[in-house]
């Protein structure tokens, strides 16, 4: 079993985000945002390489990406083309299957509601 949180949901960067990590005993985290930017898709691909750099340094692994792909932000009828970039994006820096993606949410439910599992 691997235990693991959302990194940012710990700290902004990335430097608390693995020290909390570390605290916990958990040698793996999942990354969504740090120092803000989606580290799937808003990062550029060298700061993407210093985040991962700063893992391999400390031992530590990733288990996930959290992308944004079809979280509570986006509807359903937002052009299919972003997310697809962003899933090719994240696809090729993780070089694994694993990725987090939200269901699109229904067109009027809002974040919270009942959730559009395909498109």
């Amino acid at each position: 079993m691997i235990l693991t949180g959302i990194a940012d949901e710990a700290g902004k960067d990335l430097a608390t985000q693995i020290n909390t990590h570390q605290e916990l005993g958990w040698s793996c985290i999942e990354l969504r945002l740090v120092d803000g930017q989606n580290v799937c898709t808003a990062m550029s691909a060298e700061a993407f390489e210093r985040v991962m750099e700063q893992l391999r340094t400390v031992g530590m692994k990733v288990a996930c990406f959290a992308s944004a792909i079809g979280n509570w932000s986006r509807k359903i009828t937002d052009d299919f083309e972003t997310d697809r970039r962003e899933l090719l994006t994240a696809t090729g820096r993780m070089k694994r299957p694993e990725r987090r993606v939200h269901p699109y949410h229904e067109l009027g439910a809002g974040r919270g509601g009942p959730g559009v599992l395909a498109r």
